[in-house]
């Protein structure tokens, strides 16, 4: 009898230990497909970092470009506007030309006059 309980015994632990057996399998796989899930997420999230890093870089590169873009308009800017205050500074300077030379020719004029009359008045007497 003593011999009989304790095959049954070897035989209910043997059950225990094959249920065990079959329980850390299932957890060896569980954490195997689990950890296949999380390389899987690393991969994608380091295509995704990828892809940012690109983008960014991307964006960088255009906004150098407009950066330049903006400095030289802002030269073209400030050209501009010294060559419009030198016209207007030629243009201020031939307008006081152009009223000296009006002076002078009345001044001109009424010399002329002058001499006029006085040939007029030499030949009257």
């Amino acid at each position: 009898m003593e011999r009989k309980s304790r095959l049954e015994w070897e035989r209910q632990r043997m059950q225990e230990l094959s249920t065990q057996k079959s329980r850390l399998l299932e957890q060896i796989n569980d954490l195997k497909s689990r950890g296949k899930a999380f390389e899987l997420e690393l991969e994608s999230m380091d295509d995704t970092i990828q892809t940012s890093q690109t983008k960014i870089n991307q964006i960088e590169t255009n906004i150098h470009t407009i950066d330049e873009s903006i400095a030289d308009i802002q030269r073209n800017i400030i050209t501009e506007k010294n060559l419009f205050e030198n016209i207007e500074q030629q243009k201020k300077d031939l307008i006081t030309q152009l009223n000296n030379m009006q002076v002078e020719r009345e001044s001109l004029d009424a010399s002329l006059n002058e001499l006029n009359q006085s040939k007029e008045f030499s030949k009257k007497y």
